[in-house]
């Protein structure tokens, strides 16, 4: 369980071809350039009749700011493959790209109705649990 920060979430709301909310990561001079930090994006619920999303990363010099995007991130997802429930978007860590202190998501393409997504930034990685990884009174599960 990671503790999430709630100046630092993304995006917790229904999937639309649209901005997210601002996120200041104002105590790094180049946050990319930062020792890894973290980054989830998942689903928590699945979109239907939704065919292709794109999310990127936007960034700014001040909170309000003219948002350009982070160059090289663009993370395309299907419905069928990568947005079912508690599916991670392929993208762990900020990219070395984001060089300015604010951020934000864009989310576009054909999202559908009824999805939603859930994207922070986070005080530590975290990894969904694999099958043998977890073990209940001495019994491994899975």
């Amino acid at each position: 369980m990671s503790i999430i920060d709630s100046h630092n979430v993304l995006w917790d709301e229904a999937l639309a071809a649209k901005d997210g909310p601002e996120v200041g990561l104002t105590s790094f001079l180049i946050p990319g350039r930062e020792e890894p930090i973290p980054l989830m994006v998942k689903f928590t619920a699945k979109p239907s009749s939704a065919s292709s999303v794109v999310i990127k990363i936007k960034q700014a010099d001040k909170k309000g700011g003219s948002y350009q995007e982070v160059p090289g991130v663009a993370i395309t997802l299907t419905a069928d493959a990568d947005m079912a429930v508690g599916k991670r978007a392929p993208i762990r860590f900020l990219p070395p790209g984001v060089t300015k202190p604010w951020i934000r998501l864009n989310v576009s393409g054909t999202v559908g109705t009824g999805g939603k997504m859930f994207a922070a930034v986070m005080r530590e990685d975290e990894l969904p649990q694999v099958a043998g990884q977890y073990i209940d009174k001495g019994k491994v599960e899975g």
